[in-house]
């Protein structure tokens, strides 16, 4: 049985290598033989300055060999029967992550602002800027596009390992904290992607299946009141939470009981009604008109 593990494990890194490289090489950002270069370099981005940048690039680097070990230690726990709680763990994980994007992204969009100390200016300030201009993020490259993500998440990734593997169950949680730690990091890879005019074609078909965010379900977000559909790693939970009125529920609950004022976002109020935006969605694709332009 340890040589069928051990072929295991040395399967699951290569696909773990493979799709955290593709996800670095098809967001277009990182040379790993000039990393200094990305260490130092400059953004127009009001408010990031060098010392972010620097925070950023080590999280990441963190972040991935925090996973990698994460999954190394995963397989090696794992027993000949632990394959269907791997698994679980792992989906479960990316929904979880699908409702953590959605939380965080409704907490930048309506709680706070550039003022609130640590947070405004840093994680804040992106969220409020992205409705004036969405297509700035495209600009970005992959450390600026990534790196608060990483930041965020590394402390999870952390804790993570506090979870014990010695049972089916605790191989399970510690398998959708693993799972939920990557695909926060790639969240707003994704998010990115639903902004760009052109993308690789891996990503446009990974798009139309909805294996992760489209952009014209993405669009109903950006359509006036923007208050609704703020999950962006793939968007599965959003019509549900948006059906039982989720977020303007949340919002009543923390003006009630915390008394702080939500941020009403006064962008483009002439646009389409939020409904109308997801009523395009029950079309056929074709329809719509093309949702992006892949290229090879």
């Amino acid at each position: 049985m340890r040589p069928f593990k051990s072929t295991l494990r040395d399967v699951a890194l290569q696909i773990y290598t493979s799709l955290s490289t593709a996800i670095i090489l098809v967001g277009g950002g990182v040379k790993l033989t000039a990393l200094e270069t990305q260490m130092s370099a400059t953004s127009t981005t009001p408010g990031y300055t060098k010392g972010h940048r620097v925070l950023e690039v080590l999280a990441i680097v963190t972040l991935f060999s925090l996973v990698a070990a994460g999954c190394w230690r995963a397989l090696s726990a794992a027993g000949p029967n632990d394959g269907w709680w791997l698994a679980a763990g792992i989906f479960f994980g990316y929904v979880l992550a699908d409702f953590t994007s959605g939380l965080v992204h409704w907490m930048g969009d309506r709680l706070g602002g550039y003022e609130t100390p640590i947070l405004g200016a840093a994680f804040i300030r992106p969220f409020r800027e992205h409705h004036v201009d969405p297509k700035a993020m495209t600009t970005h490259d992959f450390i600026e596009t990534n790196g608060n993500n990483s930041i965020v998440t590394v402390p999870l990734m952390a804790a993570a390992w506090l979870i014990p593997t010695t049972s089916s169950l605790g191989l399970f949680c510690f398998s959708v904290a693993l799972s939920l730690a990557f695909w926060i990091f790639a969240t707003n890879q994704f998010h990115k992607w639903s902004h760009q005019s052109e993308v690789p074609a891996i990503v446009a078909w990974a798009q139309r299946t909805g294996l992760i965010l489209e952009p014209n379900h993405h669009q109903v977000h950006h359509t006036s009141p923007y208050e609704t559909y703020y999950c962006i790693t793939n968007g599965w939970l959003n019509a549900p939470l948006h059906k039982i009125q989720f977020w303007r529920l949340a919002e009543r609950f923390v003006e009630r009981w915390t008394h702080m004022n939500v941020y009403r976002d006064d962008v483009d109020t002439e646009s389409s009604s939020v409904e109308a935006s997801i009523d395009e969605l029950d079309k056929p694709i074709d329809s719509q008109g093309p949702t992006e332009h892949a290229t090879a």
